[in-house]
């Protein structure tokens, strides 16, 4: 019986990293509006689909992977690099990745004119079983075309809109790992933005910015379209819908010597799953009960150099995030009434586990606080560094609302709305070492005698340690704080 447990217990960890080779870049002062970024914090078993890539990384972007997470392991790029770089009106590339036996196709076009850049592009993937270390074939496939385009436009020197479009379409996903055996016949993704920037030459304001996005996604898992289902009377299959809307107005100001960046972010998110019995043609779980969050941010952080090398980055963040699951009292309609486990509610689920009651509403004010310290000496090549944050996250819809029921208790998964926002406290101290002649990963200096040459070189050394509150995670209801019942008491 899967579930969320609310842990109120801290968390360390502790990471040191040595680079050398120049494998990583030195650590600086973070993009504006992302020096305290909470929103892209994730749960830490995050599931579903791969990211969809952006209009600049289509062509060099991983292929999906059912068992590979592209942060631990990053790819390095080959001749794909020099293509996707090239200044060129238009750019081809194919290529095949062993893990996972996957074939690629992509390009992109961009036409020019004076103060208009338009670029389309488009990809296709289609993956096949693969082997794995014992030479046994692994059952994984899917198909996958991403259309995107982006239109430019400069009405003035210091001005820029964006219009994005993207397409991102995943068939005939099988999923050997997926548990229950379910595959994904169809994921489907739209996403629209539009973002407005204009620098300005006033002694307070530098400039501000304005964006907004939709997002929809459907997606629709099943056990019969791909496989052969272990039960033929138990077809099941589930539905997925989400829509996405989200604003965020910027600026740029000159307080007092500080280089501030201000924001004001906004956002709506609708997420809704069931689970049918296709064989009955029937609901047998609410998964995702009509969820509704709305979104509210407020940031701001500056810059400012003291002399001598010495710069400080300061900042706070508000989130505000108010989530409101409006279908907790739907039950299932599998025959045999609504007594039977399969036809509970997500409201009979939460109260039976977490002794939860209400309407399962929730509000959460978080808020995040980053400072960072840092001297450059030997004409820069040589930098230490602090850097010191608070950052909250909210449970997400999964973690929260969660309510998949079944007749066999081990098979349920339920999320927990009682979940307090999980914070971070992280400290970090280090140095970074560039050698004169560093240009970059893959990169030599004009200079350099040999590629071990220690001026053409970057080390860093970095340690940290995160206190976390109330870590979220996946758990087994076994009686523990914060649960009312053991999972040997159904079933």
């Amino acid at each position: 019986m899967s579930h969320e447990a609310r842990h109120r217990q801290k968390t360390y960890m502790l990471m040191t990293c040595i680079s050398t080779i120049a494998l990583m870049g030195t650590p600086g002062i973070s993009k504006a509006g992302d020096f305290i970024d909470t929103l892209s914090m994730k749960r830490h078993a995050a599931g579903g689909p791969p990211s969809i890539p952006s209009p600049m990384e289509l062509l060099l972007a991983n292929p999906a992977m059912q068992f590979r997470h592209d942060a631990q392991l990053p790819k390095t790029t080959g001749v794909e690099a020099d293509v996707a770089k090239a200044n060129r009106t238009v750019k081809v590339m194919s290529g095949y990745t062993g893990d996972g036996n996957v074939k690629t196709v992509g390009a992109q076009a961009r036409v020019m004119a004076p103060g208009i850049v338009i670029l389309a592009g488009a990809r296709y993937d289609e993956a096949d079983d693969y082997k794995d270390a014992d030479g046994n074939d692994v059952r994984f496939g899917y198909k996958r075309d991403t259309e995107q385009f982006v239109l430019q436009w400069m009405p003035n020197p210091g001005g820029k809109l964006k219009l994005i479009g993207i397409r991102d379409v995943i068939r005939d996903d099988l999923q050997q790992h997926h548990n229950p055996g379910m595959d994904v016949p169809n994921t489907e993704r739209l996403v629209g933005k539009a973002i407005f920037s204009q620098k300005l030459d006033g002694d307070l304001f530098k400039g501000f910015g304005l964006e907004l996005v939709s997002k929809n996604v459907e997606r629709e898992p099943d056990n019969y379209s791909l496989r052969t289902p272990p039960n033929p009377s138990m077809k099941l299959r589930a539905k997925t819908e989400r829509h996405i809307i989200e604003g965020k107005a910027s600026a740029k100001l000159n307080l007092a010597g500080w280089a501030t960046n201000a924001a004001l972010s906004g956002g709506w998110d609708n997420h809704d799953a069931r689970r049918y019995n296709d064989s009955a043609g029937v609901v047998n779980a609410i998964k995702l009960p009509d969820i509704t969050r709305t979104m509210f941010g407020a940031a701001l952080d500056g810059t400012r150099g003291f002399g001598n090398g010495f710069k400080v980055q300061a900042g706070v963040r508000y989130d505000m995030i108010h989530a409101d699951p409006s279908a907790t009292a739907l039950n299932g309609t599998v025959p045999g009434g609504p007594g039977v486990p399969w036809n509970w509610s997500p409201a009979q689920l939460y109260s039976t586990y977490y002794g939860l009651t209400g309407d399962y509403d929730r509000t959460d004010h978080n808020i995040s606080a980053r400072l960072r310290v840092s001297k450059t000496m030997m004409a820069k090549r040589f930098e230490i560094f602090g850097d010191f944050s608070r950052k909250v996250r909210s449970p997400d819809n999964i973690e929260a609302y969660h309510a998949v029921t079944h007749p066999m208790a081990g098979n349920r998964w339920i999320g927990n709305p009682g979940l307090d926002p999980e914070a971070h406290h992280k400290a970090e101290l280090g140095f970074v070492w560039k050698g004169a002649n560093y240009k970059g990963y893959g990169k030599l200096g004009q200079d350099a005698d040999s590629p071990f040459d220690i001026n053409n070189m970057q080390i860093k050394l970095s340690g940290y340690v995160d206190a976390v509150d109330n870590f979220i995670a996946f758990d087994r209801a076994r009686g523990q704080a914060g649960t009312t019942q053991v999972a040997a008491n159904y079933g």
